[in-house]
């Protein structure tokens, strides 16, 4: 009687197991941790008046980073490991990737995005580092969903 698995089937079989394990490690430590990312709760940011005139949305990799009022002023740097820093700018009613890490700058030279110019723009409310995956969108408060207000 013939055996339908031999020994060197086994031994394949154990290679290919232990060859997708070890891809599937090196992925996910690829992956960065919520702690690298910097993450920054809701909970975290300024308060939002009911007579603010504009929110900045910013998302990194299609997930909601943090949400700040318009009229909040500073720098606020997103920091997601792997070397990858963005630092938007929002400064006199208007928002703008002041740095990033990225290498063809793109995201810094699109640009003040402002109520008045947004309408306007190539990319509308958007500022854009495709590199980094963060979005940064300006809003008119009507423009905001529930669930992302703080």
């Amino acid at each position: 009687m013939k055996k339908f698995v031999s020994k060197t089937d086994v031994v394949i079989i154990a290679l290919c197991l232990i060859s997708a394990l070890g891809i599937f490690f090196y992925a996910k430590s690829l992956m960065p941790k919520a702690s690298e990312m910097g993450n920054t709760h809701l909970a975290d940011s300024p308060t939002l008046k009911a007579s603010e005139t504009g929110y900045v949305r910013i998302q990194v990799d299609n997930r909601l980073y943090r949400m700040l009022p318009l009229s909040g002023e500073g720098a606020f740097p997103i920091a997601q490991g792997k070397g990858k820093i963005n630092v938007v700018e929002i400064k006199d009613g208007a928002v703008r990737m002041l740095s990033s890490t990225c290498k063809n700058q793109n995201c810094v030279h699109q640009g003040k995005v402002t109520l008045e110019n947004r309408d306007t723009r190539p990319l509308f409310n958007a500022i854009v580092c495709l590199p980094n995956q963060v979005l940064v969108e300006l809003l008119a408060p009507d423009e905001v969903r529930a669930g992302e207000m703080p």
